[in-house]
């Protein structure tokens, strides 16, 4: 139930986020071809790591310990 219940809160928050940041932009009038819509997919880009570390503290608070972001350099 936690894996199902942390994978829909990832792409909700993942999709939620990206669509609304793009789409806010090209309801102001930006062009998709202008640099400064360039600079504002950027913080849309980065919604699925910002999903992750949401679902993963406070969702199904598994934690980072066994995420795999350690350095093992007893190998």
């Amino acid at each position: 139930m936690t894996n199902r219940k942390g994978f829909i809160a990832y792409l909700l928050i993942t999709f939620g986020m990206t669509w609304t940041l793009w789409e806010g932009a090209i309801r102001l009038g930006v062009s998709v071809n202008s640099p400064f819509f360039q600079l504002a997919m950027l913080p849309g880009a980065f919604a699925p790591a910002a999903a992750a570390l949401v679902v993963r503290k406070w969702i199904t608070r598994e934690g980072f310990a066994d995420a795999g972001l350690g350095l093992n350099l007893r190998k």
